[in-house]
């Protein structure tokens, strides 16, 4: 961390491109944005007092087979590494020896992470709402930079018919909805139940990212939303099962375990500055 904070050279490659000196640091701020509507500490409001537990025996099986096949993908390699070097090393015993240990450890380090993962274990066995979603929101925010960056929000342009062009601030709505008797939607960036949106994107309005690399031109609301859900779902598999809705037993409190169905639904919201509040009201 201290390498990247303190600035350090790369090699850069950009698509069609060529290679290129440049400088890449790592910068940590602050932001704090008030909301006093729902109270953090409301464990009823936020899911604190509901636990889950996944019923569909093949979802369980493809999201763990999915979480093997990432950790082996970066451990395949090494052990190939290993494979052709102890061929090559003929009548040693020693070097060998020592390359079959490494090739245990490495192989033991995979078994290990893959039982310590928590998104592993936690399709076998109960595990509370409100910190399933901060695994949900983790896969998320990995699935791209510009995925990360919307879920906290961009300056935008909007214009939708009537209105003229407004600038404010875009972002991915990430909801998790748990359905049984009473649903409940959760947003996945701050753990708070979703709130009325103000201000209602209709799908043809067009839109103008003012600092993502995403969208370099202006696009349909609606176009733009298909290819963030599209780029979810090639670069983060194991959330498809989330985005179709899987079934699931929940219970609050004392009270019996009863069938559900969680899902997570992804939209784009829009917060105006003052400015263009002002036009909207009138």
């Amino acid at each position: 961390m201290k390498i990247f904070t303190e600035t350090a050279r790369v090699d850069l490659l950009e698509p069609g491109k060529f290679w290129r000196k440049a400088e890449i640091q790592l910068k940590l701020d602050w932001e704090f944005i008030a909301d006093d509507t729902f109270a953090v500490g409301d464990a009823i409001s936020t899911g604190g007092d509901r636990t889950i537990k996944f019923a569909d025996p093949t979802a369980i099986e493809v999201y763990s087979q999915s979480i093997l096949a990432r950790e082996l993908s970066t451990a395949v390699p090494m052990v190939q590494a290993i494979y052709y070097r102890r061929n090559s090393l003929g009548d040693e015993p020693q070097k060998t020896r020592s390359l079959l240990l490494k090739f245990t450890e490495t192989a033991v380090a995979v078994v290990n992470r893959c039982i310590g993962n928590p998104l592993y274990l936690s399709w076998g066995q109960e595990i509370q709402l409100d910190k399933w979603i901060f695994h949900l929101l983790w896969q998320l925010t990995r699935s791209s930079y510009d995925i990360m960056r919307l879920l906290g929000g961009v300056k935008a342009y909007i214009l939708q018919p009537d209105w003229g062009w407004c600038l404010g601030t875009l972002r991915l709505l990430a909801v998790l909805n748990t359905r049984l008797d009473q649903s409940l939607q959760l947003d996945l960036a701050t753990g708070e139940p979703v709130k009325p949106s103000l201000f209602s994107l209709m799908s043809d309005a067009i839109i103008e990212l003012a600092e993502s690399g995403l969208s370099k031109e202006p696009e349909q609301v609606g176009d733009l939303l298909t290819k963030l859900i599209d780029q979810v779902q090639a670069t983060t598999p194991t959330l498809k099962s989330f985005l179709d809705g899987t079934p699931i037993e929940l219970r609050t409190a004392d009270e019996n375990w009863q069938p559900g169905l969680l899902q997570l639904s992804i939209d784009l919201e829009f917060i105006p500055d003052d400015s263009c509040q002002l036009s909207y009201e009138l």
